[in-house]
């Protein structure tokens, strides 16, 4: 689970009206994205491409990991130990920062909590992560609260769109330009952030891998030779018209 975490420092994200403005010519398009509810009226640059209308952004803030630990919970389920070796290993690959525990001050479930926080110190010796980047802390939680949590927490950054999508306040019965709406790609964008392994491929191209020294040797050679430098493949069996058959 990586959401954005209240009370910790989350991922900054505006709220509330934001206006964009683009002049093309004399002309002035505003667009403003406001809540659906409100069923407004939205001006669209019909020159504006879907990432200028609905940009990712990519921001810095605290990715987590809850473990819920209601009265007499023995431990850590297995699906939970599976997730938290998942959150721990997406640690190891994109994060050099600390990594943070946060355990509940005297809670109801005191012994349960134990018991998860071993699991946990468990699961982090497992990982081979170095114990000075490892910190445990302590947090009050609210009176009366019926269950709970261990949070595991570090800095990251995770790409997220700048608008949300569902804004429908155009009337789409009369269009004689035939211009794209205003929400036209929002979802797209919005997927697209999400499905995202590395924010940072937003940002800049990874570094490409060296070629295979014995493959381009090859091809030189056949290249010199006059000879076809293509890879040829047998395929066992038939011809492609018996495919199916």
């Amino acid at each position: 689970m990586f959401q954005i975490l209240k009370g910790f420092p989350a991922f900054r994200v505006r709220t509330g009206k934001k206006f964009w403005f683009t002049f093309y010519g004399p002309l002035l398009f505003v667009l403003s994205a406001c809540g659906s509810e409100n069923n407004q009226i939205i001006a669209v640059n019909p020159f504006m491409s879907v990432e200028q209308r609905h940009p990712i952004r990519v921001l810095e803030g605290v990715k987590y990991f809850e473990v819920p630990v209601p009265h007499g919970e023995k431990g850590m389920t297995l699906m939970q130990k599976s997730q938290f070796s998942s959150f721990i290993a997406d640690y190891k690959n994109g994060s050099e920062s600390e990594l943070t525990v946060r355990v509940p001050i005297k809670p109801k479930s005191e012994n349960a909590v134990r018991r998860v926080v071993k699991d946990i110190r468990e699961l982090i010796m497992f990982a081979a992560l170095p114990s000075h980047r490892i910190k445990y802390i302590t947090y009050k939680g609210k009176q009366g609260r019926a269950v709970f949590s261990v949070f595991v927490t570090y800095p990251g950054i995770q790409a997220l769109p700048e608008n949300k999508c569902g804004i429908w306040g155009n009337s789409f019965s009369y269009n004689k330009e035939n211009t794209p709406y205003y929400n036209l790609g929002c979802a797209t964008q919005n997927n697209l952030a999400l499905m995202l392994d590395d924010p940072m491929d937003m940002k800049q191209p990874r570094i490409m891998e060296p070629p295979l020294a014995d493959r381009s040797g090859t091809i030189g050679k056949a290249f010199v030779a006059g000879k076809n430098t293509a890879s040829s493949k047998k395929v066992e069996g038939g011809r492609i018209s018996e495919v199916g058959q």
